[in-house]
């Protein structure tokens, strides 16, 4: 990701990902520090290290605090009842975005990311399950941090090598390439499987939590609604 996506995302984040408690007069006044919170995991301590880059454009001090995830949502609940001043952001969770919206907690950030384009940097699903509230409405509340993507790498120099070429073009019929259906990852995993040479198809995710989410993506369709391939009696 370049350093100007990353300032990008900052910059979203710090006009308003998510509404502040000040007082009206109060955000008038020049923003001199700002406190994001978020769980406490890899993409926080990330976070932590981009903004810098920030508070060196903008000259503001920016402190990205950590709760464990055990605790995180009753802090947060238990700060907005108090309309408290404990952080100015957080990152929460898109399921959130209902509580958030309706009960005045985010800022309503439609015309902000249609203005300066920011909404069309990422898909429409991502845009529309991660920060449309009401669905449907068109009305952006949030913009996304991450969108729980999963990155595949695969082995340049096996995959452009003329013999594994040759020989996948015989045994499957298409050319050797990175696979656009499940059918095509399937048969390139079978492929390669080839443990007796320390050599395993695929190594996608696949302990107890993300094993499961992983593959039961093979069963969903993601048209618009989403939904199962079988029906409730299944």
């Amino acid at each position: 990701m370049s350093k100007q996506l990353h300032l990008l995302i900052v910059v979203a984040l710090l006009v308003g990902l998510v509404g502040a408690f000040a007082q009206p007069a109060a955000a008038q006044e020049p923003v001199k520090e700002l406190t994001i919170l978020w769980a406490e995991w890899d993409p926080a301590t990330y976070l932590a290290e981009l903004v810098k880059d920030y508070e060196k454009e903008a000259g503001v001090k920016v402190t990205v605090k950590q709760e464990p995830w055990s605790s995180f949502l009753d802090v947060v609940s238990k700060e907005w009842a108090a309309k408290g001043t404990a952080f100015d952001m957080v990152i929460g969770d898109s399921q959130w975005l209902g509580q958030g919206a309706s009960q005045g907690h985010y800022v309503n950030l439609t015309d902000f990311l249609t203005e300066t384009g920011l909404k069309d940097t990422v898909t429409a699903a991502t845009l529309t399950y991660y920060a449309e509230y009401p669905t449907g409405s068109g009305q952006y509340w949030a913009f996304p941090t991450e969108g729980d993507a999963n990155g595949m790498a695969y082995r340049k120099d096996l995959f452009e090598d003329p013999e594994e070429q040759r020989e996948f073009k015989n045994r499957y019929g298409w050319d050797l390439q990175w696979p656009e259906t499940w059918e095509q990852l399937d048969q390139i995993s079978q492929f390669f499987h080839r443990p007796d040479k320390g050599l395993l198809g695929c190594t996608d995710l696949r302990n107890q939590y993300w094993g499961f989410s992983n593959w039961f993506q093979r069963y969903t369709s993601f048209d618009n609604p989403a939904q199962f391939y079988w029906d409730d009696n299944m």
